[in-house]
């Protein structure tokens, strides 16, 4: 996959959903679907290909929930440095918009996520269910 990095908004929703691993659970689909469809969401194309899905959910403290969808890393690892420039960049302007902060959850374990949530400015707040939160 080569060409350069487009970002378009919203994300594509069929093309978005495509990228969503637990496809194989109907339920958790249709939630990641419905999700992505009431979120401000961008897309992250190569080639005219999507390779990531970067949304914002709001929270009711005014801080947003920071989701990502992707092709497998070592479609989207020749893509990260430029790709992680452009998401802080995008961080920046939902800050400039009136949001207060920054939520995500990784899976704990989940080593590129965890590296891509520190790359992406966030410190991790602690672990959860399963999952480490990190805020910004």
């Amino acid at each position: 996959m080569c060409g350069t990095l487009e970002v378009v908004t919203p994300a594509p929703l069929l093309e978005g959903r495509g990228l969503f691993r637990g496809a194989d659970k109907p339920r958790l689909a249709a939630t990641a679907t419905l999700q992505m469809a009431r979120a401000k969401t961008y897309g992250f194309l190569v080639g005219g290909d999507l390779i990531v899905v970067m949304g914002f959910w709001p929270l009711a403290d005014g801080r947003e929930e920071v989701f990502l969808l992707g092709r497998p890393a070592c479609e989207v690892g020749p893509h990260m440095p430029l790709l992680a420039r452009r998401a802080r960049l995008i961080l920046a302007r939902r800050l400039q918009c009136g949001v207060v902060g920054f939520v995500g959850l990784v899976r704990i374990g989940h080593a590129p996520g965890s590296r891509l949530a520190r790359i992406a400015g966030f410190a991790k707040a602690g672990e959860a269910g399963g999952f480490e939160l990190w805020e910004r």
